[in-house]
């Protein structure tokens, strides 16, 4: 559904957009240089599909898991952008030994980039998204969260991806468009606001 919205929103825009086979996977040319495609549901799914396309495509310059998130703070609303200065593996629980959850670092390079974009219709913020295959539903489990790793957002696939570009020494930066609060009930609300300030900010990029 995200890449729907988003080649809708880029089709309104006027981007150029062509679609093209890259081995046994679709995705979408925009403009000359950036592809969209489908990444799945879940870090595993995300993982497979982004080894997947750097293999298909010899000349990819920098990797971005773009699509909505929740927002583990306050004064991280519905409709706003995060730049992930790092992504954290939440839900890698180790019970045999003691050990650091895992940790990538965003693309320095990039988010000096990014960062610097501005917008009046949401606020850009840049910090630590949480990485994990779960829902954050009730407030309990949004502030163990946010105890816990210290995000200010969190999404499901941005692990995948990242340990992926790691392997593959791809520089890696993932942007969540927040459609929630992770206490339940607002998702719906938000995740078309979400999408559409998402595909804003990609026009920065996509341009």
């Amino acid at each position: 559904m995200e890449q729907s919205l988003l080649l809708s929103f880029f089709k309104k825009a006027g981007v150029p957009i062509v679609q093209k086979q890259y081995g046994k996977a679709v995705a979408y040319l925009l403009g000359e240089k950036a592809v969209l495609a489908i990444g799945g549901h879940g870090k595993v799914q995300f993982g497979i599909r982004t080894q997947y396309f750097l293999s298909e495509i010899s000349d990819v310059d920098q990797v971005i898991c773009a699509g909505v998130g929740g927002g583990l703070v306050s004064d991280v609303h519905i409709g706003d952008v995060v730049l992930g200065r790092g992504c954290v593996e939440h839900d890698y629980q180790q019970k045999l030994r003691t050990a650091p959850s895992p940790f990538f670092e965003g693309n320095v390079d990039m988010l000096k980039v990014f960062e610097g974009f501005e917008s009046s219709d949401y606020d850009v913020h840049v910090g630590v998204i949480a990485s994990g295959d779960e829902d954050i539903l009730d407030e309990g489990r949004r502030k163990e969260l946010q105890s816990q790793t210290g995000a200010i957002a969190v999404a499901w696939e941005g692990a995948g991806g990242a340990r992926a570009c790691k392997f593959n020494r791809k520089p890696y930066l993932e942007i969540r468009a927040i459609s929630d609060t992770c206490r339940g009930g607002d998702f719906e609300k938000g995740f078309n606001l979400a999408l559409e300030n998402l595909g804003r900010f990609l026009m920065n990029i996509v341009k």
